[in-house]
């Protein structure tokens, strides 16, 4: 299948981004979910500082990739093995990929699984595998880093609750929406610090 992205091909480039361009917009090959593997078109995703730094080169990665870990979107498929989710699902993306079988997993903290290092240090996923391309160049898979201390069954519905009951002003934290076309400017507000968290809308 094919699937619009900004892929990221050199690091270091000087700012502004908007005119250095060092994410681009291209139309990608995607190929099927493999064995426990979910495929989600995303609906929003957060402009992270930790994709700032790997845009600016002071955290190196395998290129080309298509940066970014911090998404949510909606199930569209589900590959073989796969026993949780299914189409139609909402979902968050999680910052590492967990192997849920190692005493950090099964400790309750999948964000510190060691499994995936080698994976992404080599830009593929966790089975090795590779799923992007463009033109036929295989392109790296940009795996998503530790992020803090969240343990999704523990904290991710008192954070629901604390919302509903207007106690996390989510909406006044968010400093605006941005298309994939505006992604560069985009990171040059957040090196500015001009604002906090933009949310990426791929298909406004």
């Amino acid at each position: 299948m094919k699937m619009r992205a900004a892929e990221l091909r050199a690091q270091g480039r000087l700012r502004p981004y908007a005119v250095s361009r060092p994410m681009t917009i291209e139309t990608v090959d995607l190929d099927p979910s493999g064995p426990g593997e979910v495929l989600y078109g995303i609906v929003g995703a957060s402009l992270c500082h930790s994709d700032l730094s790997t845009i600016e080169g002071l955290r190196p990665r395998r290129l080309p990739t298509i940066p970014g870990h911090e998404a949510a979107g909606i199930v569209r498929d589900v590959g073989p093995e796969v026993t949780g989710p299914k189409p139609g699902d909402h979902v968050v993306s999680v910052f590492v990929t967990s192997c849920g079988d190692c005493r950090y997993c099964n400790g309750g903290r999948p964000n510190l699984c060691q499994s995936s290092f080698a994976a992404r240090a080599e830009g593929a996923l966790i089975s090795g595998a590779r799923r992007l391309s463009l033109n036929g160049e295989p392109l790296h898979h940009y795996s998503g880093l530790y992020m803090g201390s969240c343990v999704p069954k523990r904290d991710i519905p008192r954070l629901i609750a604390l919302y509903q009951r207007g106690k996390l002003p989510v909406d006044r934290l968010r400093s605006g929406s941005i298309r994939l076309e505006q992604i560069n400017h985009g990171f040059d507000r957040l090196a500015d610090g001009a604002v906090l968290s933009q949310v990426l809308q791929p298909h406004a």
